[in-house]
This record gives C-alpha cells, structure tokens and sequence, in this order.
C-alpha cells in the first residue's frame, strides 16, 4: 500500500485534532510534524483523545515524514499536515464542538457505526417483498456503507463513548432500546407527507422497509445535534479558509430538500481524445457541475467505470458505480435508450454473434474486453477477433456520440494503444475500448440530442445519480412524485 493511502490522511486528522484540542488555541504544522516522526512523544492529553492504528501509524507516519526528500514529495506531504491542521483549527472554533472532551476516531476504529447500517441494509434486502427494494438494497448494503454517511472521522464525547458504541452495535444487531423507546413508524411519517405536500399534488413517499434505518438515522441526527457524535466527512483543503456544510438528515428533511433540488442538464462533452465523456450539468442556476465518466480501475485490471461528481476543478465531489446508474435508469423508465444502443450494437456486429450480459448492469459486459485481452483461443472475444473487431467498436462509439467522434479518430487511437511489432499490447487497446464503450453508452442516456426517453427523465436520472453520489441518499425523483429508498444520516463536512 501508498504511503500516504486514505487511512494515514484520516488519520492524520485524528491526530491534528486531538492536538488543537489538548493545546486549547492554534495548532502549527510544525507541531502535527514532531507527532508524525514519533507518535510516543504526544502528552497524554493528545494520545488518550484519538483513536488509529496506533502501532502501524507510529511506523508509516515517520515514514511519509522521513521519505519526503525531494522538493515535490516534500510539497505533497506539507499540503496534507497544512490542510489537517487548517480543518482543526478551524473546525474546534465552531459550535458544532460542544467542550473539549473528545475522543477522535479514524472512521476504521469504529466499525459498529457504518457496520450496524450495512447490517441493517442486508436485512431489508434480505426481507422486503418488493423486488424493486432488493434491488436497491443490494446495491446500498455493498461496501463499506459511505453512501449512507461518507464520514471520515468521528468525534465522540469521552464520557459517553463506551454507551453510545454499544448503542450502535445494539442497532445492527436488532436490540436498540433507542429505537425501541419511539413508538412511532415510517407509516405515519408518510401519511404527514401527504398532508403537508399532497395539496401541492407532489407526492413523496420514503420507503417502510427502512423503517430500522430510518431509526438509526434519528439516533445519529440526535448525537450530531447534541454534539456527542460528530460524523466528519473531509475534503482536502487549500488554506485556512475553511468551507463547512453540515448535512441535516433529521426525520424527513432529506426528502423534502430533495424537493428544492433545481438540476438541468448542459451538454455532454464526449473527450474526443481522452477515455471518457462528461456530463455537464447547472445546480440551482449555477454552472460548471459535471458527471465524469471514467475508468479507474488499477493499470492492470479491466472493470466497468465509474462517475465521479465534479464542480470547476475540484473533484471528488462524490462518486457512484455503473451498477447504480443503471438501476436508476431503469427504475427511472430509461430502458428504451438502452434497448437503442443493444439494437445498433447487433446491427454493427451482426445477430450471430452473442453479447454476454452483466449481472451488474445494462451495459456492454467489461468481461468481453478482459476476454479480448487475455484470451489466445481464437474464442468469438479473443485477442485474434479484437483487431478484427476493433473498427465496428468504432463505428459504434461514433454512433453513440451523435457523430460527434469520428471513428477514424478511434481506429487511430486504438491503434496506439495496440502498438505494432511481434508484440502487440492486446490488454491496453482493449481497455481503451472498454473506458470508450461503457462511458459513452452512459453519455448517450444522459445526451440531450437523443430522443428515446424525455429530457425530464434524463434530468431526474441526474437528480438520483447526484444524491447517491453526494451521499444524500437513495432517491428516485419522478415528474410529481419522490421515492426515498435510503436516506443518508447527519454529517458535517469539512474542507474543499
């Protein structure tokens, strides 16, 4: 593993804000820097109010410190002890922070706050008797559940800590005296929906099967507002100018904001010349959003893309998965641009040959291309039909564009990656095509110039991707009505 990986940066940040905490006025990077070479030298007062890996970090942060030794290395290490220390002292000015009595917990050390959700996820996907519910619930339960709450962090009161961990594990395990002590059900909770916005001919509607969840989100909502829980997501910051959100999820609040949620789609840009395309989109009136459709699986492996939220040049705004924006699609009524893009595939290859379809999704399957770059059988995807097949991808990345991308341009571009010679690199052309493939088939759901389903359908596609990737939850959004599946739980963000 990369020194520095996301465990070190949240860990980091532990530390520097158990430091401000101890010190009771700004904190210096120069300081966060001793503690970094050796984490022994930390008084009691900082050691005993952050919880990490303690012994691996003790190692990997003299490392990162002692290894910075060129000019550039040195750069990078400064700009992540700078930003940690710019969050705390920013942040512990705040009055989100009750006292100075916390303990601060890299996000791993506390497993039972995203591992009793992910529990319960499994439970509802497990249970429910609506197959539309199972669906998205396989998709929520998957990973380490920070669609639900994306925190990196967590402070916690130092008296209440114990309580509060053992509240949360009672959770995941179906005995919370906290949920047990509210007598009322998400029933209810929509049948007050229905007075306060049915007049207004909006209908919203959060689904009853996460009625634990629901509960959990509560418990968390009333820790983060009492200020014994503070859940921390981090975006890296640029100076001490400190942006910070705090994400409200009490109740049904969630899915009436979703309400005020003001999306329009731009254009899509289809990077002629990179492996990727881009959604451009407004939010509230403001331009220069866009959904980034790329591979980002390691150099030596194929696997489907992946999107990531962007605004200007910031990035990693939020990120979801092909599997997500396909069911979204699906559930949003969208399966007529894919049914278009299985016809024009059939028609450019030919009906005899036989795409293999993902379990995952509603897309072109990776698994074809993987095949094409590592299989020698002469099989209908193999390395000998890649360069053979190579063109008609093109024509098919050209038609998805709108002609926006000239096949030629492709066939140039593969050709690159392929290379010439006794040894032709068979896995980078095919994982060009693939990056080109699935990108652009998103693009092509999302492009404005395409008619097979409304340009408000498309909108509302956007909306979804949009709360799952900025974990708000997940929603679908129709022309009168909003479908709460999941709802995200309370969280303060700090940076970017």
């Amino acid at each position: 593993m990369a020194i520095p990986d996301t465990i070190h940066k949240e860990s980091l940040q532990a530390l520097a804000f158990a430091a401000r905490q101890h010190k009771g006025s700004d904190l210096d990077p120069a300081e966060l820097l001793i503690y970094m070479q050796d984490l022994g030298v930390a008084p009691p007062g900082v050691s005993n109010s952050f919880k990490i890996d303690y012994s691996r970090m003790q190692r990997e942060f003299a490392i990162w410190v002692n290894g910075a030794t060129t000019p550039k290395a040195r750069q990078d290490l400064m700009s992540w002890v700078n930003s940690s220390v710019w969050i705390a002292n920013r942040a512990l000015t705040t009055s989100y922070f009750k006292g100075n009595d916390y303990i601060f917990y890299q996000s791993g050390e506390i497993d039972q706050f995203r591992g009793s959700y992910v529990k319960l996820a499994k439970k509802v996907q497990r249970d429910s008797i609506d197959p539309q519910v199972r669906r998205v619930y396989a998709i929520a339960s998957k990973g380490t559940g920070d669609k639900w709450n994306p925190a990196d962090v967590l402070a916690l009161k130092s008296g209440k800590a114990s309580n509060i961990e053992r509240e949360m594990t009672a959770f995941g395990n179906g005995n919370s005296q906290y949920e047990k002590s509210h007598q009322s059900t998400l029933q209810e909770k929509n049948e007050e929906l229905v007075r306060m916005f049915g007049p207004q001919n909006k209908h919203l509607k959060i689904i009853e099967d996460m009625d634990d969840i629901y509960w959990y989100n509560q418990y968390i909502d009333d820790l983060y507002k009492s200020g014994d829980c503070i859940p921390i997501s981090l975006k890296k910051a640029e100076s001490s100018s400190i942006r910070i959100t705090s994400y409200d999820h009490k109740e049904t609040k969630g899915i009436q904001d979703a309400l005020t949620l003001n999306l329009t789609i731009d254009n899509v840009d289809w990077k002629e010349n990179a492996q990727k395309c881009i959604v451009e989109f407004s939010l509230a009136g403001e331009s220069g959003h866009m959904l980034d459709i790329r591979g980002s699986e390691s150099s030596r492996k194929i696997a489907d893309v992946q999107m990531q939220l962007q605004y200007g040049r910031a990035a990693a705004h939020g990120k979801t998965t092909l599997p997500t924006f396909s069911l979204i699609a699906r559930m949003s009524k969208a399966n007529s641009s894919i049914l278009a893009q299985r016809r024009e595939r059939s028609r450019i290859f030919g009906t005899n040959v036989k795409f293999p379809g993902s379990r995952e999704h509603m897309f072109t399957n990776w698994r074809i291309f993987d095949d094409y770059a590592r299989k020698t059988d002469g099989s209908t995807f193999s390395q000998s039909s890649l360069i053979l097949d190579a063109p008609k991808w093109a024509r098919y990345i050209e038609w998805l564009s709108n002609r926006s991308v000239n096949q030629d341009v492709i066939m140039r571009q593969f050709n690159r990656f392929l290379g010439s010679g006794s040894r032709l690199d068979y896995f980078s052309a095919a994982k060009f095509l693939k990056h080109k493939v699935q990108s652009y088939e998103v693009g092509f759901v999302m492009d404005k110039h395409q008619t097979q389903v409304r340009e408000i359908v498309k909108e509302n596609i956007l909306k979804s991707i949009y709360s799952m990737a900025s974990s708000k939850g997940f929603r679908i959004f129709g022309e009168d009505f909003i479908t709460d599946y999941m709802t995200s739980s309370s969280y303060l963000k700090l940076g970017g």
